[in-house]
């Protein structure tokens, strides 16, 4: 029957996509059965959903879902796959881009005339000084205090640490992608640097699918 679809996810913040989905019913705005990187975005920024083909068989759902992963770049995505599984991947007609790229422009994209919620904004003079004087003299935390030379050597390997774990590359156990830093992967994902590094680091349960190499 024809009654699947294929949706995308925007960010509430940028407005960017991040997500491409296929499925039926309310599958396309909830948030139930997403993986960690989707439900990271999603609870700091929000997401818009927006149905892109509809009234399709499951069959071509499969083809489209990864014909538009493939359109936006799935580095630009949390999609843990290329999407299309079980689908015989063929790629859509110019009639099926040319409807997809008329239906993501102007007024008739769900995110037209929306702005991020720092969109423009800019921190006034006022301010700017008030964050400056709070880092000046006895208003600083640190004001008259010193570092021990052990927090200084605790400081020091941390740094080291951190360092190090930007050179390392790391790989998704899954797709067997090999990225060039736990930084980048961060970057792509939207995780918390810190919170990712102590998991590749063995420091916290590791939830995610990346090792480092």
């Amino acid at each position: 029957m024809n009654n699947f679809y294929v949706y995308v996810h925007y960010r509430n913040d940028t407005l960017k996509p991040f997500y491409v989905g296929k499925g039926k019913g309310k599958r396309y705005k909830t948030k139930h059965n997403r993986n960690s990187y989707w439900k990271n975005i999603v609870n700091k920024v929000g997401f818009t959903p927006m149905i892109v083909e509809n009234f399709i068989t499951e069959e071509k759902s499969f083809e489209l879902e990864k014909y538009y992963i493939q359109h936006f770049g799935r580095n630009n995505l949390c999609n843990m796959t290329d999407g299309g599984e079980g689908s015989s991947g063929c790629i859509p007609n110019e009639k099926t881009r040319k409807k997809f790229s008329e239906n993501t422009i102007g007024k008739k994209n769900p995110m037209y005339g929306k702005k991020s919620a720092m969109y423009g904004k800019k921190h006034t003079d006022e301010t700017k000084k008030k964050m400056s004087d709070k880092q000046k003299g006895e208003k600083h935390p640190m004001y008259g205090k010193k570092h021990t030379d052990e927090t200084k050597k605790k400081m020091s390997n941390k740094h080291k640490g951190e360092k190090n774990s930007f050179a390392k590359k790391v790989i998704n156990t899954l797709t067997g992608e090999i990225y060039c830093s736990g930084k980048e992967v961060a970057n792509i994902f939207n995780i918390n640097y810190s919170t990712l590094n102590k998991q590749l680091l063995g420091k916290n349960p590791n939830k995610t699918p990346f090792k480092y190499l």
